[in-house]
Parts: structure tokens; C-alpha cells; sequence
């Protein structure tokens, strides 16, 4: 747990120290100003430094995050619950499965011999191998 502890420690320096200081100084400055005076403004400039600044965005999320669970941990001593996210179902699961169970639909009104074809249509006849 100690060697733990100490890891994250060194990652969250590390990672608020070149995503807050070194990438936004230097990187974004570069990209930014330098690049608007040396060749000036073209085309796919503004889609390149658009998608850098979203992704500082990010880095301050994230940087807030791992802040927030730095002192969570220093001043709990442990972490209890992870702020990321509090969804683990996906979708899929709920549209084909019900309390474990597969969904069946049966219409009595067309008999036994019917069977669900492609997207729930009742198929008969000689095309109703063929699904």
C-alpha cells in the first residue's frame, strides 16, 4: 500500500506539473503565437489548435480528479469511493435481457408453427428457415 501511495504521488507531480505547466507554456504558445507570426494563419491551423485546446480542457479535468483523490486519500487515509463514474450498465444488457431472463414473444393468435424472424416480425412459410 505504501509503494502505492508513493506511485500515485510521483504521478500526480508528474502529470499536473507537464499537463498544467509545461503543455500550456510551451506547447500552446508554440502552436498558438509563434506559429501566427512565423507563417501565419492557414487553413487546418484553426482545426489543429481548436483540438489542442480541447484536449487542455481535458487535462484540467483530469488534473482535478486525480487533485481530488490525492486528498481524498491524504486525508481519509483511503480511498472509498472513485469519482469517475458512478454507471457500470451498459444498454445493450437492458434491451435483450429482463431480470436475467430473455425476452420471448409468443402470439397465440398465429398459431405454433410461427417463429420471430429479423427485428421481431412473425415469419411463416418457406422463408422462415432462412433467418
Amino acid at each position: 500500500q505504501r509503494l502505492c501511495d508513493s506511485l500515485f504521488v510521483v504521478f500526480g507531480f508528474v502529470f499536473v506539473g507537464s499537463r498544467l505547466g509545461l503543455y500550456p507554456f510551451w506547447i500552446l504558445n508554440t502552436t498558438l503565437f509563434e506559429s501566427w507570426e512565423i507563417i501565419g494563419p492557414y487553413p487546418s491551423w484553426w482545426l489543429f489548435n481548436l483540438l489542442l485546446l480541447t484536449l487542455q480542457v481535458l487535462h484540467c479535468i483530469w488534473s482535478y480528479l486525480i487533485i481530488c483523490i490525492a486528498y481524498k486519500a491524504i486525508v481519509k487515509g483511503k480511498v472509498s469511493k472513485d469519482d469517475r463514474s458512478d454507471i457500470e450498465s451498459s444498454s445493450d444488457d437492458d434491451d435483450s435481457m429482463t431480470n436475467g431472463t430473455k425476452l420471448h414473444h409468443y402470439n397465440p393468435s398465429k398459431g405454433a408453427n410461427s417463429t420471430n424472424g429479423t427485428n421481431g416480425h412473425v415469419t411463416t412459410g418457406s422463408w422462415a428457415g432462412d433467418y
